[in-house]
């Protein structure tokens, strides 16, 4: 297994040049709803990590079958995220891609993420050992710790509004919509 680091421009390139097999017939099918896409999305631009995708390389005869150089192992949901809202087939916060700012597409695009390549000699098994062990570690987070942690950041939030309305007057603290950014405009 190699690694390295892409942009989402990056990964994007290798799914519309090169061909992602998004149906290997160990993965399931697509089970975001649009708030997973949402989070996946203010990740990105909130400049939080977004998690490793892992692709096996398809072996040359079988991506002249395929029509794909690349499978996904892991990262299945996000990528078709990245994708959907890239063609402009869902908005993120009432905006489509294409009605973003410059400085937002290229933000999106230059995001980072992390690649994990199994090569096009590892054999099925390995890769279903990959998949198997990525899917089946850890323990989910209880929801009463995510719950408390989620109201501890909300009480916070609320204090930072407060104190930036009433610490500078004539100045109006604005949340804009399209991509979540916090910005400051004069009354």
């Amino acid at each position: 297994m190699s690694f390295s680091n892409r942009s989402i421009e990056s990964l994007l390139h290798m799914y519309y040049y090169f061909g992602v097999d998004m149906e290997p017939d160990y993965q399931r099918g697509s089970v975001w709803n649009d708030e997973d896409r949402v989070k996946l999305l203010d990740s990105i631009f909130a400049g939080r990590e977004i998690g490793r995708f892992v692709f096996r390389e398809v072996p040359y005869e079988e991506s002249l079958e395929k029509k794909c150089m690349y499978e996904v192992v892991d990262g299945k949901q996000r990528l078709m995220t990245l994708c959907a809202f890239y063609e402009n087939r869902f908005p993120y916060r009432g905006c489509f891609y294409n009605e973003l700012p410059a400085e937002d597409k290229n933000w999106f695009g230059s995001a980072m993420t992390s690649l994990a390549s199994l090569s096009d000699k590892v054999t099925k098994k390995e890769v279903l050992e990959v998949f198997v062990a990525l899917n089946q570690n850890g323990r989910p987070i209880e929801e009463a710790v995510l719950n408390h942690a989620k109201k501890l950041l909300d009480d916070i939030r609320e204090r930072d509004v407060a104190a930036s309305q009433s610490e500078v007057p004539g100045v109006e603290l604005v949340i804009c919509c399209k991509v979540g950014i916090l910005s400051i405009s004069e009354k």
